[in-house]
């Protein structure tokens, strides 16, 4: 089961080089839903874990993810999210958890995530918000 985890994570890494994106890391839970650890979205904790290794400041990270566990826990971590997927199933989240695009597919929300980053001025030196 490892081993086919590792083999997903290593061919992830390679296709996406492939467009010139490095995949600095993969994070996984590795516990039960019944174990109630801090890890296992909706907590957020593999985004704190993420924030300490990489030092990112989770108020300028924006989290793509399938699930609407994904947006809980990107809200629980103070950053914002994008949904990959159909809009129906997001109904049960509140006003907060909600992402700032949902599309079928990450292509179409580019354009939201573009702006998203502009607005944030992520790379404003001068006002050192890095």
């Amino acid at each position: 089961e490892q081993k086919e985890l590792d083999l997903i994570h290593s061919n992830l890494k390679v296709e996406f080089k492939k467009s010139g994106i490095e995949i600095l890391d993969i994070y996984v839970c590795p516990h039960h839903w019944e174990e109630n650890c801090g890890c296992r979205k909706p907590k957020p904790g593999m985004f704190h874990q993420a924030s300490r290794d990489w030092l990112l400041r989770l108020d300028k990270t924006l989290f793509i993810g399938d699930d609407p566990r994904d947006c809980q826990a990107a809200y629980e971590a103070g950053c914002k999210s994008v949904f990959v997927g159909d809009k129906n199933e997001l109904q049960k989240l509140s006003e907060h958890e909600q992402p700032i695009c949902t599309s079928k597919n990450l292509y179409d929300c580019s354009p939201k995530i573009f702006k998203y980053f502009n607005q944030k001025k992520i790379y404003d030196y001068h006002e050192n918000s890095f």
